[in-house]
């Protein structure tokens, strides 16, 4: 079984995301925002992260070095979710190259479904 852990603020994302992935070998968790998501974490490791960047309490980008700097799940690949274009957060600075996605919002279920399946190595 695979887990899918997902860290967003907006309550009917998380809701689609868990309805996209549902499926008997994925089990997806959801955390309505940063701290509920770095809390989860602690506690456990899951195979995917899928990380919004605007959170209201803490940067989606702070989370993001929080991943990396834990021992546990600096391995673990992370899709990111966001209104702001992959371009855009290149030229503003963040480094984008331990990224396994990066999904522009609005992005289709099909665009999730396609990442999470390459991420969880469930396609070629």
């Amino acid at each position: 079984m695979k887990t899918v852990m997902c860290i967003e603020d907006d309550v009917d994302l998380l809701d689609l995301v868990e309805r996209v992935l549902r499926e008997p070998n994925i089990e997806t968790f959801g955390a309505l925002g940063a701290r509920e998501g770095l809390e989860y974490l602690r506690a456990t490791t899951p195979d995917l992260i899928l990380l919004d960047l605007y959170l209201p309490e803490m940067s989606g980008w702070e989370v993001y070095r929080r991943i990396r700097a834990d021992e546990r799940l600096k391995h673990t690949p992370v899709i990111v979710l966001s209104a702001c274009h992959a371009k855009v957060a290149s030229a503003l600075g963040h480094d984008l190259s331990g990224i396994a996605d990066y999904l522009s919002k609005p992005f289709s279920v099909a665009q999730l479904r396609t990442s999470v399946d390459r991420a969880l190595g469930l396609v070629n």
